[in-house]
């Protein structure tokens, strides 16, 4: 879909690897004081000062942009690399990549169009499927976590998502779905999702099984997955 994408992004196989590293300030964990999911906003800036070590191989607790709300609406596609026009932000797509991205009609981006003239799924009640709750209109992102599993609750939608731990192998991989147990299982806006900690702080998550490219889309801003690809 995208050409000179890193292997271990997007391989053949349609599954995409995604760590989430503890290395910088884009999200922060918050408080919920009264018992509700009402985030502490008022928390003093993450300084030099105040700084304490992410928890050891734990993603328990409640996310959130470390900037305030605000920060997690993205309107231009995902942050670090905004669709905005600018030829360093610009995608190097495969035709078939062009081709898809010029047919979604999308409301926010470089190339929006006016409401009414969309054709974002998001806008037909569809789920956003993943990678694209990750970062879509983000306030706060809960995470629960066992032996077995981790579960992120996406504030957006009232969705969640299970990543399983337990040592189980991804599905195999084939036309229509995948096959669990010599069963074929449907595609998924979540996929199949298993995952492991590389290191005391970093969880890196292998998908596989997503919706089709005309299902699920990147971002808002239009940009499209390829049945190639796979969630965070």
């Amino acid at each position: 879909m995208v050409e000179g994408v890193p292997p271990m992004r997007i391989q053949v196989l349609g599954i995409l690897v995604v760590a989430i590293v503890f290395a910088d300030d884009g999200f922060a964990q918050t408080s919920s004081p009264d018992g509700w999911l009402n985030p502490d906003w008022n928390k003093p800036a993450i300084s030099a000062a105040n700084r304490k070590p992410a928890p050891r191989r734990s993603l328990t607790g409640m996310w959130a942009p470390a900037e305030g709300p605000g920060a997690g609406t993205q309107a231009q596609g995902v942050q670090l690399k905004p669709n905005n026009g600018r030829p360093e932000n610009e995608l190097p797509y495969t035709p078939y990549g062009r081709q898809l991205y010029d047919s979604h009609r999308a409301l926010e981006g470089k190339d929006a169009v006016l409401p009414g003239n969309d054709n974002d799924p998001r806008n037909r009640c569809e789920p956003l499927g993943v990678p694209r709750y990750n970062h879509y209109n983000i306030r706060l992102t809960q995470f629960f976590q066992d032996d077995y599993k981790v579960a992120i609750l996406y504030h957006y939608d009232n969705r969640w998502r299970v990543i399983w731990t337990d040592g189980r192998r991804l599905p195999k991989l084939v036309d229509g779905g995948v096959e669990i147990g010599g069963e074929l299982r449907e595609p998924r806006f979540f996929g199949y999702s298993v995952g492991r900690w590389t290191d005391d702080y970093t969880f890196e998550v292998q998908t596989i099984g997503m919706m089709s490219d005309d299902r699920v889309w990147l971002d808002s801003t239009g940009r499209p997955l390829s049945e190639q690809t796979a969630s965070l």
